[in-house]
Order: structure tokens, then C-alpha cells, then sequence
């Protein structure tokens, strides 16, 4: 984007957010594919031990990622940390980092379709979210207002909602 129209968004940003008149600013960018939006949290001081089933997935055990993960074994660097709730030699719950940076680290969360609603994604947070901190970095879960299933993970996990995740996406 041109910095004259970052600026423009910074200026527009202002709370409460006018989201068709961000839209409109985009738009004489580029047309508007999508916008999404969601909760964000923080998490408490401590989220409690997780799960022994769970791990922390390093290239050495991409093999667990195989059976309902595949996609994330080519990413395995940039994903880091990636902790998985493993049954069998297969991971059915992970919880990976969607963004990193040099202050936090953003969780993505993935859940085999038959593994849902039994308490594995949320183990498998407690994990990442250990081991993103260890880094130095300030964990942060995000997910969309319309993801019944993320948001019950997060009152689960006792998570702090501390603002809104807002996205537009353009078209190329």
C-alpha cells in the first residue's frame, strides 16, 4: 500500500471503528476481497500443565504431522513453536503460530474433524503458549466472532479478551 494511504487508514482508525468508510479508503487502493473480524485475548499468568500426549513438534517429529496435518510439514520453521496433542503416532490437535514477531507471537489452531469437542486444542495451546513466552515473545489468540469452537476454546483456557482482530484483504 502507499504510505499516503497507511496514513490516511491511521487517520480513519479511530474508535468507534467506521468499517465501510476503511472499506471505501481500501478501495481506491485496490477492490476489497474480504474483511474479517474477531475477538482478541491475552492469556492469564498461568493456563496450568498441559496434557503428556501433548509435544512440541521439531523437524524430527514432522512424521506426526502426516496423517491430518500435512500442509504444516513445509512450514514447520515459521510456524514455531508448533505443540500437538498426539494419539497413536498422530497428532490430532495443533497449535501453531499463525505470525511472529519480535514482541509476540500470534496462536492458529487446528483440530482433526472427528478429535473436536474432547478438550485436545485447548492442551495443545497451553503448551505453545508456554513455549512462547519461554522465547520472550507475549502469546496472543485471536479468532473470528462466527468460530463458536476457538471462542470456547478460549473461555476454556480462561483467556482476556483486550480488543478486536480486524483484517481486510484485497484483491491481487
Amino acid at each position: 500500500m502507499p504510505f499516503t494511504l497507511i496514513e490516511e487508514l491511521g487517520c480513519d482508525a479511530e474508535l468507534p471503528l467506521d468499517i465501510a468508510k476503511l472499506i471505501r479508503r481500501v478501495e481506491t487502493f485496490k477492490p476489497v476481497k474480504s474483511a474479517w473480524m474477531g475477538p482478541a485475548y491475552t492469556f492469564p499468568e498461568k493456563c496450568g500443565e498441559w496434557h503428556p500426549n501433548v509435544q512440541l513438534i521439531e523437524s524430527h517429529g514432522a512424521f506426526l504431522l502426516e496423517e491430518h496435518f500435512p500442509d504444516l510439514i513445509e512450514r514447520l520453521q515459521e510456524k514455531m513453536p508448533i505443540a500437538a496433542y498426539v494419539m497413536e503416532n498422530s497428532a490430532v490437535a495443533v497449535c501453531c503460530s499463525a505470525r511472529v514477531s519480535q514482541q509476540g507471537a500470534e496462536a492458529s489452531l487446528y483440530t482433526a474433524p472427528n478429535f473436536r469437542g474432547q478438550g485436545y486444542a485447548a492442551e495443545a495451546v497451553k503448551c505453545w503458549k508456554y513455549h512462547v513466552k519461554e522465547s520472550g515473545r507475549i502469546p496472543i489468540y485471536s479468532t473470528s466472532w462466527d468460530n463458536i469452537a476457538s471462542q470456547t476454546v478460549a473461555r476454556k483456557l480462561g483467556l482476556i479478551q483486550f480488543g478486536v482482530d480486524f483484517s481486510i484483504t484485497t484483491s491481487s
